[in-house]
């Protein structure tokens, strides 16, 4: 018999694994190329975590804690689970409720990601009633759903962990029919496609996730899927606002495109620079020195208040053209790419958005150069850079401020966004910045600064946003 310890360990490396996209599934379009690959997230970490799921509610955990030894549910005479699979799952989520009743706060980081959870009122929460689901059960499932995210949002009470728990086994119960649908392949691959069947395939994987979740927590493991879980990301936009879903942002993440910490970046650097976006004058640019593929993130922040974005990164990054295809298909607009005269160190973008023609600049070349051009600098964002192989070494943040500051254009503001990596920030700088000292920049857990800081050639004033700790 296998020991306790030995099995969970190998669940939970899964578990882990399956949270991080490590698996993952794609049907292939017409050609091989990998832009025609189309993913069938988030079917798949769903089905792999179910299958999670039911290699711990098959367990009796009661009995195996008390005897120190995995013991499986009693079974008849023909090895078959005396319990029927409902009451099974029912059974463990009766355990995990006694186990969180010693320690509730588990409960609040197992379902984590359902505080965030928005639009649970939207077209997508209607199901398309099938063999087993009706229109009722669609509704009282979407009502527990809410009733679970209200009810972390307001810092729930060890009282409420019974109702919490009776939650749980509406969705619980609910998400069980949906799953033999999918699995006995009676939504096939087309309904899967659309929009509305993702994000409700999305929230049932949450679901099963945050289930396991709170099962590894209450067996003493740190680190669970719920954390890798990405924020979705709602942005106040023109000519409307732009959303991502949780599993749009994990797929971003996997290719690179995104780093972990920017569903909550770029809501909190939006709402710092507030004041650049009432769109008067969008005569500037941002530069982003090594910039490799970190495209998105920028221009989503960057757009009410730029014409145009000079990526810089004198190595050859692979993946942003895919992230440039990305982020079009993020602002529903086509990006079309321009002739230069040296198209092997220079490519330009030109797109449309909200009615102003804007270009993204991806340059091959030393960072430095930039300082030569005329370019009118309104933003400034830098994060990742290092010391060491892979990094600029530069100072930018520091040494080099006295530099860059003199391309703002005179009377004007710029946005500054970064994480004073390598060398830090000179006190000039640091001095007009909002520092966030939970936000860590990936991979150098450094905290993000950002703020505005005014145009050198003006004799006195400095920005309204002082130095804090937020």
């Amino acid at each position: 018999m296998s020991s306790i310890a030995d099995f969970i360990a190998a669940l939970h490396a899964s578990h882990l694994d399956n949270g991080r996209m490590v698996y993952y599934a794609a049907k292939a379009g017409t050609s091989t190329r990998r832009s025609d690959i189309k993913p069938i997230m988030p079917t798949t970490p769903f089905i792999f975590e179910y299958f999670l799921f039911n290699s711990i509610y098959q367990h009796d955990w009661s009995e195996s804690d008390q005897k120190n030894e995995l013991l499986s549910l009693p079974r008849n005479k023909k090895n078959h689970i005396i319990l029927r699979e409902g009451e099974q799952q029912e059974k463990l989520v009766e355990y995990l409720k006694e186990l969180c009743i010693k320690k509730p706060e588990i409960v609040g980081k197992a379902f984590a990601p359902f505080k965030h959870l928005v639009d649970l009122d939207g077209a997508w929460t209607s199901i398309v009633p099938g063999h087993n689901l009706d229109d009722d059960s669609g509704r009282n499932f979407f009502l527990s759903v809410r009733a679970l995210r209200d009810m972390l949002r307001s810092e729930m009470s060890a009282n409420e962990l019974p109702a919490f728990f009776k939650h749980i086994n509406v969705c619980r119960e609910f998400v069980g029919k949906v799953r033999n649908n999918i699995f006995h392949g009676a939504k096939s691959l087309e309904k899967i496609w659309d929009v509305g069947q993702r994000r409700r395939i999305e929230l049932y994987h949450l679901i099963i996730q945050s289930i396991n979740s709170l099962f590894f927590l209450t067996r003493g493991m740190s680190e669970v899927a719920s954390d890798e879980v990405c924020h979705p990301i709602k942005i106040p936009s023109l000519p409307e606002p732009i959303g991502l879903s949780s599993m749009e942002v994990l797929e971003m993440r996997v290719e690179g495109m995104m780093k972990k910490e920017d569903p909550e970046l770029i809501p909190w650097a939006r709402k710092l620079l507030e004041p650049l976006c009432d769109g008067k004058d969008l005569s500037g640019a941002m530069f982003y020195p090594s910039a490799g593929r970190d495209i998105i993130t920028p221009v989503l922040i960057g757009l009410p208040f730029c014409l145009e974005f000079y990526f810089y990164d004198d190595g050859s990054p692979s993946g942003w053209r895919k992230a440039i295809e990305h982020l079009g298909k993020i602002l529903g607009v086509t990006m079309n790419q321009m002739k230069t005269k040296d198209p092997k160190h220079r490519c330009d973008i030109e797109f449309d958005y909200a009615g102003i023609q804007r270009r993204i600049f991806h340059v091959r070349a030393k960072n430095e150069q930039f300082l030569t051009s005329e370019t009118r600098l309104l933003f400034f964002f830098r994060r990742g850079d290092g010391e060491g192989e892979g990094g600029s070494d530069q100072p930018w943040d520091g040494e080099w401020f006295s530099r860059w500051k003199t391309m703002i254009p005179p009377g004007r503001l710029c946005a500054v966004l970064t994480d004073g990596t390598p060398h830090g920030l000179a006190k000039e700088l640091a001095r007009d910045l909002t520092k966030h000292s939970t936000l860590l920049s990936t991979p150098h857990n450094e905290p993000y600064y950002c703020g505005i800081i005014r145009s050198p050639h003006e004799l006195s004033g400095t920005s309204s946003l002082k130095t804090k700790d937020q």
